[in-house]
Parts: C-alpha cells; structure tokens; sequence
C-alpha cells in the first residue's frame, strides 16, 4: 500500500492532509457527538501536537466541556457515577438535593 506525502516528501498518518493554497496541515476527526471536526496547523509538528493533546482530551472525556455543551446535570451524572461505594441512604440524598 503506498503512502501519502505531501510537498516536502513527508509521510502523512491516516487523517492528515496538506493544503497547497495556504501551505496549512489539517487534521480530520470524528467528535464525540459523531459530528466531523478538523483542526488546522502550520507545521506537521504543531499538527501532532495538537493530535496527541486532542486524543489525551478525548480519553479523559473533555471535549463536552471543551465545546461548551456541558449542563450541571451532566456533571452531576458524571460526578455520581465515580461514587461506587455509598451507602443506599447517602446515594438517595445525593439524588433528592
């Protein structure tokens, strides 16, 4: 299978791409929401920087809160699900309050 370069003879990784019109790397992914999302750098090594940063963020689950779309009860849900060991009663406080 051949492989992918772009003007200077670099190899470019699966989702990357060379602009020739204003010489910008670009970078396509699938958000978490299931929207397509591209991230822009000058430089291939700004490029996957922010690649690594941007799939760090998305194992942690931040691109809700990067976006902006994230609600109290989101993060409560969030918040509630990390409590494994209450006690029934404690659990239901959390819920009622």
């Amino acid at each position: 299978m051949a492989c992918r370069k772009d003007g200077k003879g670099r190899v470019l990784r699966k989702g990357e791409g060379y602009r020739k019109g204003d010489g910008r790397y670009s970078y396509v992914y699938i958000d978490p929401l299931g929207k397509k999302r591209t991230i822009y750098a000058k430089s291939l090594v700004k490029l996957r920087e922010r690649e690594e940063q941007l799939q760090k963020d998305q194992l942690d689950g931040l691109d809700v809160y990067v976006a902006g779309k994230a609600d109290v009860n989101f993060l409560f849900d969030r918040y509630i699900s990390t409590k494994t060991e209450l006690r029934s009663t404690t659990y239901s406080n959390y819920l009622y309050t």
